[in-house]
């Protein structure tokens, strides 16, 4: 398990999916080369919606995928839906920016 201070200054995607949804499947592959293409400046969180009922609640799920984009501990951006791994990253970098 990692420590918060190990994510100081670093993109952490929460990542919603449902492992029944084969577009959540698909984004969750994609989540996974951002995250690694980033050479560690992006961490991403899975957590399967079905198993982990409390947090979906928390976070307020209605639909698979949902990504929630914190940086330095703010939340940033929700995203509903899924897409590639180089739209992901266009979106990142515009949030990003603008904060």
């Amino acid at each position: 398990m990692r420590q918060l201070t190990e994510l100081s200054g670093r993109r952490v995607l929460v990542v919603f999916y449902a492992p029944w949804s084969s577009q959540a499947m698909q984004y969750v592959q994609a989540v996974k080369s951002y995250a690694e293409a980033q050479d560690g400046k992006a961490f991403a969180v899975l957590i399967d919606a079905d198993a982990h009922p409390e947090l979906a609640r928390k976070y307020d799920l209605e639909a698979v995928p949902l990504t929630v984009l914190y940086l330095e501990g703010m939340k940033l951006r929700e995203m509903v839906g899924g897409v590639s791994a180089a739209r992901l990253d266009q979106l990142i970098e515009q949030t990003v920016r603008v904060e």
